[in-house]
């Protein structure tokens, strides 16, 4: 029985780091589109 309670207290572990892991990715997500976007922008006007 001990062993099955750790079991399922990892996978609880597990499933709270994914919910935790993409907060900071979508945090440092949309930096990165805007700054590709503004330089594809740029990038696309001289060629046009």
């Amino acid at each position: 029985m001990n062993k099955r309670i750790k079991k399922k207290k990892a996978k609880k572990e597990k499933e709270e780091l994914e919910l935790v892991i993409p907060e900071p990715d979508t945090e440092s997500v949309p930096p990165s589109p805007i700054t590709g976007q503004t330089a594809d922008i740029s990038k696309e006007s001289p060629g046009q």
